[in-house]
C-alpha cells in the first residue's frame, strides 16, 4: 500500500492540543500553583500532561483522516475487489494515554467484509487496546497480578483496559488475559487503486 504524505500546514486539526498545552499552562502560572509544592506540581503535570498526549494523538489521527486518498476500488486479503465507499466510519481506540476516535474511509461489497486502508496504514489491532497499552499492561503484569497492573495503569494516568466479566458472572478469566496480552498479526494489506480526479 502507498504511503500519502501528511501536509504541514494541517495545524488546524490539532487546534484541541494546542488547548489542552495553554490550558496546561495556564495552570502551571497561575497563582495556586506557585504555592503548591514540587509533588503536587509533578501530579497536575502528569495528569494534564496526560490528556494533552491523548488528544495530539487525537489530532493526529483526525489530520490522518482528513488526508486519507480515496480510492475506486480496495482489493481485500481474500483478493475480492470492495467497490462501494463508505466516508466517516469510526472505531474507538483505547491507547496509554487515554482513548480516542479513529475515522476513516470503509470499503465494502455485497456479502463481503468491509475494509480500512487507514487501520493497516497505522497497523491498529483487531481489538480495541493498542499496542502501546498492551505493551505497558504486560509489563506490569509480569510483575504483579492482572488487578494490580490495572491500577497501576490508572494511577500513572494513561488508558485503561477494564475487566470483561467471566461466565460465572467475575473478573476476567485467565484465558481472556491471554486474549488481551497474545501478539495479533495484523491482516495482510490490500491492495489499492486510486479513484480518478475527473
Amino acid at each position: 500500500m502507498p504511503c500519502y504524505t501528511i501536509s504541514l500546514p494541517s495545524l488546524d486539526c490539532y487546534e484541541g492540543a494546542i488547548a489542552q498545552f495553554v490550558q496546561l499552562l495556564e495552570t502551571l502560572s497561575g497563582e495556586q500553583a506557585q504555592h503548591a509544592t514540587h509533588g503536587e506540581i509533578e501530579a497536575l503535570v502528569q495528569q494534564g500532561g496526560m490528556k494533552l498526549l491523548c488528544e495530539m494523538v487525537q489530532s493526529h489521527l483526525e489530520q490522518r483522516a482528513r488526508e486519507e486518498p480515496r480510492y475506486a476500488s480496495v482489493i481485500g486479503a481474500d483478493g475480492y475487489p470492495r467497490t462501494h465507499h463508505r466516508a466517516g466510519c469510526t472505531r474507538l481506540l483505547e491507547t496509554r494515554f487515554g482513548e480516542v476516535t479513529v475515522t476513516r474511509r470503509g470499503y465494502g461489497a455485497r456479502g463481503l467484509q468491509s475494509v480500512f486502508p487507514l487501520d493497516a496504514e497505522l497497523n491498529l489491532p483487531p481489538g480495541r487496546y493498542s499496542h502501546g497499552l498492551c505493551e505497558v499492561l504486560a509489563g506490569e503484569v509480569v510483575n504483579n497480578s492482572f488487578d494490580a497492573a490495572l491500577a497501576a495503569l490508572e494511577q500513572a494516568g494513561g488508558g485503561t483496559a477494564g475487566q470483561a466479566p467471566s461466565r460465572g458472572g467475575g473478573r476476567a478469566s485467565e484465558p481472556g488475559l491471554r486474549r488481551l496480552l497474545r501478539p495479533t498479526l495484523c491482516p495482510p494489506r490490500s491492495r489499492m487503486k486510486r479513484a480518478n480526479a475527473s
